[in-house]
């Protein structure tokens, strides 16, 4: 699986081109709905994903622990394994692992039980959008970015129609499975962290619910991303609307499927919820165009209306990221860049003896912008940094030149 998904990332993925559609209806048929087409792709997919989950030597994902508000890096555990005695394993992991999935779909690409499981068994396993230090330390899984698949870059958000990370008819994920202490994988020889006590029938139960709502075709759709599209709310993917629509069509075009998948994702009962998105929704590959439409809906602004639990881990980490470089600026980053790469304890003295430049920034923005590039170097961000960077608009070519070079050489 992931020479394929190495070659659909070499082919090239969908882009978000512009776009306007009335309403929610209008915007199913135009956007999402050609998602679905591949129809027995779908539906083989989904067989090879309930016999996966229901196999004794299966590895399962869990999205937890893959940030922190306070910056403790040493808590984080993205790509750190663990394994139970009867054989299945836990790998953490953030919305990143279920994008290759999401693509392969839209290829039309369908995979067997044993493809599936020769792929969660691979240490190249695509965990994480990054990284830490502390992370990489202790790892099982570290991905090879020449299989990493980013949507975002591609101008996309991806949407679950039943949540990943809550609403489960048992205790909450990170009720269930606390974060183990860095010890239980230093002792370790081979980086998996060994448990002693069996897996709970509740446990095993909650882990097949949450792998197949995260990575199934039935359970996921595309949407532009939040600075691509404008309409009255704050994030289309999360419109109960919409989600009513896409899972409507599903219900009747995947109806013994669906019906299977939503015995095992341990959906709570819960009342049908109407819901209404007004005004226009548009969409465009220039975010400074949707920005521009983005103040006509300011007075109408509005939160989604879809229900939200507590779910720290839902997060869009390339989001957050162009929002670091574009607070630090990207021509800024580029020329920080090497200078931090070399040497991860420069000080703002010696960057200004190189960067005479720099010193025209205040003391306090001097800092703020040294420390913000060098977590995103520590964090091994900085390839995704430089994606970011070489896909914009309205920058220096020259710039865009030193930023492919740099790319290059990760």
């Amino acid at each position: 699986m992931i020479s394929r998904i190495k070659n659909i990332k070499e082919s090239g993925l969908p882009v978000v081109n512009s776009g306007r559609a009335e309403n929610a209806e209008d915007f199913f048929n135009q956007i999402i709905k050609a998602q679905f087409a591949n129809k027995e792709v779908i539906k083989s997919i989904h067989s090879a994903l309930i016999e996966y989950v229901n196999q004794d030597s299966a590895v399962y994902v869990l999205r937890l622990y893959g940030s922190d508000p306070k910056k403790r890096y040493e808590l984080l555990r993205r790509g750190f394994l663990s394994q139970y005695p009867d054989g299945n394993k836990i790998v953490f992991c953030d919305n990143t692992f279920a994008m290759p999935f999401a693509a392969m779909k839209i290829n039309g690409m369908a995979y067997s039980p044993e493809e599936l499981l020769d792929y969660m068994n691979n240490p190249n396993l695509q965990c994480s959008f990054g990284s830490t230090r502390e992370e990489h330390e202790l790892a099982f899984y570290k991905y090879n970015s020449k299989s990493h698949i980013n949507l975002n870059k591609n101008g996309w958000y991806l949407a679950h129609i039943i949540p990943v990370g809550y609403n489960y008819t048992g205790r909450s994920l990170s009720q269930t499975f606390r974060n183990p202490d860095r010890k239980e994988w230093e002792v370790s020889a081979n980086g998996i962290r060994l448990v002693e006590t069996p897996m709970k029938d509740t446990e095993l139960s909650m882990l097949k619910a949450h792998f197949l709502r995260m990575v199934h075709p039935l359970n996921s759709f595309l949407v532009p991303k939040r600075s691509l599209v404008a309409y009255p709310g704050k994030n289309l993917g999360e419109e109960q609307e919409l989600i009513n629509i896409v899972q409507d069509y599903i219900k009747v075009e995947f109806h013994r499927e669906y019906n299977e998948l939503m015995k095992i994702m341990q959906v709570p009962p819960q009342d049908a919820i109407a819901a209404k998105t007004s005004g226009p929704i548009i969409w465009s590959e220039s975010a400074s165009q949707i920005r521009l439409e983005k103040r006509h809906y300011n007075k109408m602004h509005k939160a989604g209306t879809r229900e939200k639990g507590a779910d720290i881990y839902n997060t869009d980490e390339e989001e957050t990221l162009e929002r670091t470089l574009n607070s630090i600026g990207k021509g800024a980053f580029i020329k920080l860049y090497p200078l931090i790469k070399k040497n991860p304890s420069i000080t703002i003295k010696e960057i200004c003896d190189k960067i005479p430049s720099y010193k025209k920034y205040s003391p306090t923005s001097q800092q703020t912008r040294l420390s913000s590039s060098r977590s995103i170097i520590t964090r091994n961000l900085d390839a995704a940094a430089l994606e970011i960077i070489i896909a914009s608009s309205h920058i220096d070519q020259e710039l865009i030149r030193s930023a492919r070079v740099f790319l290059s050489e990760i």
